[in-house]
């Protein structure tokens, strides 16, 4: 059920962010209201199972496999991650973002999970392994997207820009030291010219009041 519950919740929430502005500033976008929002979820889940899922077989009947139920769950999550993984696709091919190719490409391994288990028969089967193996490639796909594409290569373009500044300013600073040590030895030639200007100007008075 929590299982199932996980994977609806995060496909739609990936669906549901293809809607949201990029740089939005909604209040409905806070953290105070998505953590209500997904402790809501949580508890309305909680209850659902207490009251009402766990008291009878909906998912999984011993010896004789899944239920109708649990394998429409299992498409209609792969049928939405197969919708968002197309958006985030086209979202990649006119933007460029890197994080909309990793997060098509989980959704897109999500399809294949779910498609696993729509199939398994035992907990232990081969499809109910497969599709865990593709959601840990999922987890990873997701990590990178909302993780690693959106903190730390921004944090290593921005390290990358400082050195760059860094050494734009040295070499700015070596530049002005260059121009300075120039610029006296102009005004050191200039001084010399004009004291011998002086000397010739007086050695020419000095003749000619002789």
């Amino acid at each position: 059920v929590y299982w199932l519950s996980a994977r609806l919740w995060s496909v739609g929430a990936l669906l549901a962010a293809l809607a949201i502005p990029r740089g939005s500033d909604a209040r409905a976008l806070r953290r105070g209201p998505l953590l209500a929002l997904t402790v809501g979820g949580v508890l309305a889940i909680v209850a659902s199972d207490y009251l009402w899922i766990s008291r009878r077989p909906l998912f999984f009947i011993e010896g004789e496999g899944l239920t109708p139920l649990k394998k429409g769950l299992e498409i209609l999550v792969a049928g939405a991650a197969l919708v968002g993984m197309v958006a985030y696709r086209r979202m990649h091919r006119r933007r460029g973002d890197l994080d909309a190719a990793d997060l098509s490409l989980a959704l897109g391994l999500t399809v294949l999970s779910e498609l696993c288990f729509t199939l398994y028969a035992r907990a232990n089967d081969s499809f109910n392994l497969l599709g865990h193996v593709y959601l840990l490639l999922v987890s990873y796909g997701v990590f990178h997207a909302l993780f690693v594409d959106a903190v730390i290569a921004p944090h290593e373009r921005a390290g990358a820009m400082a050195r760059e500044l860094v050494a734009s300013n040295a070499e700015l600073q070596r530049l002005r030291d260059h121009v300075q040590g120039e610029l006296a030895v102009t005004i050191r030639d200039l001084r010399s010219l004009q004291e011998q200007r002086e000397d010739l100007l007086r050695a020419v008075s000095h003749d000619l009041r002789t």
